[in-house]
């Protein structure tokens, strides 16, 4: 005889008016055993778990090997039959929707069905089929790789002739109108690019200045009026203007008159206003944007 370990539950003993319950031991005769129930036995045995069990005798466990010989067998039987279903679902799905199954829908979760022999040449077409996509795929990536560089590369292009032109325009123009001193240090190398633009700049705008003030940003410090300490804290806004007073139009007028030809004219208002004492600052102007050989120029106005 073997003794096992086996369980009764309570409440199974109360059922089965009988006052113990717990894990305790059983004596069996493994050699009265059929082999299926061995197998089963041993299995408890190899896992120190102990058997489910109504009573602590020898009938009582070979019953509840044989309960679980039958779950095994029903467990058995739905797996088999649940593959033979996902087996079938592949079979009856169209090719383009079995192209779509990813492999885990096929090996994972169906239990394999997907590899099953009878799905070999549905197999076959899907694995034509993902690797002309992928070429395509991989094409596809290339020829974006591809037109990206060469649009860098326009770009770049673009770039070094837009910077090659402004060099040659600034040249030009202190060759023609630059000081002796900015003719000296260009010679050198050492006349900064910004110095000659912001000249160019003054000479386009040069009949509006003299006639408008040019904007200055706003500071927290031109807003603020407390009369304590450190400026207190400012919000700032701008954009387009959507309406417009008739003193700034008066401004307007004279700015479109005197601006440069092919100058477009954008009316834009700034404004702040400070937290804590409440100052507010408020003014209209125009930003006046013209393109002087390769050069982008802008200047803004007060209206």
């Amino acid at each position: 005889m073997m003794k096992v370990k086996v369980y009764v539950g309570q409440d199974v003993a109360i059922k089965g008016g009988s006052n113990e319950y717990g894990i305790r031991e059983a004596e069996v005769d493994v050699a009265k055993l059929s082999q299926i129930q061995r197998d089963m036995l041993a299995h408890y045995v190899i896992r120190n778990n102990s058997i489910n069990v109504a009573a602590y005798s020898e009938e009582a466990v070979i019953a509840a090997l044989d309960r679980e010989i039958e779950e095994d067998a029903r467990r058995v039987t739905e797996k088999k039959e649940r593959y033979e279903r996902f087996v079938q679902e592949f079979l009856d799905m169209p090719q383009d929707e079995f192209n779509q199954q990813s492999g885990y829908s096929l090996a994972g979760y169906t239990d394999g069905a997907g590899n099953d022999p009878r799905l070999a040449e549905k197999r076959a077409i899907r694995e034509e089929y993902l690797m002309a996509k992928a070429a395509e795929e991989q094409a596809q990536r290339e020829a974006r790789e591809r037109a990206n560089e060469e649009a860098m590369e326009r770009k770049l292009a673009e770039q070094n002739a837009k910077s090659e032109a402004i060099e040659r325009q600034l040249t030009e123009w202190v060759a023609e109108k630059g000081t002796d001193n900015q003719k000296g240090r260009l010679e050198l190398g050492l006349l900064p690019e910004d110095e000659i633009i912001d000249a160019i700049r003054d000479e386009v705008f040069a009949p509006i200045d003299v006639r408008r003030e040019k904007y200055h940003k706003i500071q927290s410090s031109d807003v603020c009026e407390c009369d304590y300490g450190d400026t207190c804290h400012v919000e700032f806004d701008s954009g387009e203007l959507n309406e417009m007073s008739p003193e700034a139009y008066e401004g307007f007028t004279v700015i479109k008159e005197l601006a440069p030809e092919g100058a477009t004219l954008e009316p834009r208002y700034h404004s702040a206003t400070a937290e804590y004492c409440g100052a507010e600052r408020y003014y209209e102007t125009v930003l006046i944007k013209v393109t002087v050989g390769v050069l982008d120029l802008s200047r803004e106005y007060y209206l």
